[in-house]
């Protein structure tokens, strides 16, 4: 318990000291060389450390989906990770932030299925700060599902919203896709279109 304890203060103050500097690719690169953690205290010690990188760092993170085979499944092991680990509710602010760096790497020039990747990680971890980076991608038929399951996992009011009035301006086969959104949702307006 001790040891916890004293991992977590470490995590701590590096996150602090760590979080105005930006890491390179070698440094993100040799902390993913750890992944998958072993156990829950080296997971909570790694997802800390990477946390500490800060927003860029996260987006650099994000940006290392784009890497080699290996380098892209380890960066993915930490996202998720990343993502799972701040679903606690004591880790609200943190979430928040995590949040709104995959938002801001969602508008990169990422993939397609490495933009999939990062609304799977948001439906988990998003916020209503998130709605501007998806909706768009309710529009491009490569994404449209996934943005739409992330919106409905969000569960919010300003998501529906965001799905309803996406609705009106969206193609006939990503209408058909909202329209099946629709019936998950209570919300008069999807009500009324269906």
């Amino acid at each position: 318990r001790a040891i916890t304890l004293g991992l977590l203060v470490i995590g701590s103050l590096l996150q602090t000291a760590l979080a105005q500097r930006q890491p390179d690719k070698i440094e993100l690169s040799a902390w993913l060389g750890k992944y998958p953690a072993r156990s829950a205290l080296e997971a909570e010690v790694l997802n800390e450390r990477l946390l500490a990188f800060g927003e860029q760092g996260i987006v650099h993170l994000c940006l290392l989906l784009q890497e080699s085979d290996s380098l892209r499944t380890q960066a993915e092991f930490a996202l998720n990770g990343l993502a799972i680990y701040l679903s606690q509710p004591e880790k609200q602010s943190q979430r928040k932030r995590y949040a709104r760096a995959l938002a801001t790497a969602l508008q990169t020039g990422l993939s397609s299925q490495n933009k999939a990747f990062l609304l799977q990680q948001l439906a988990l971890t998003g916020t209503n700060q998130a709605l501007p980076a998806i909706e768009p991608l309710l529009h491009d038929p490569r994404l449209a599902d996934a943005a739409i399951r992330t919106l409905l996992a969000l569960g919010t009011k300003k998501a529906q919203q965001t799905l309803i009035d996406a609705y009106n301006h969206a193609e006939n086969a990503i209408k058909v896709k909202m329209l099946s959104a629709f019936t998950h949702i209570e919300n008069d307006k999807a009500i009324a279109i269906l």
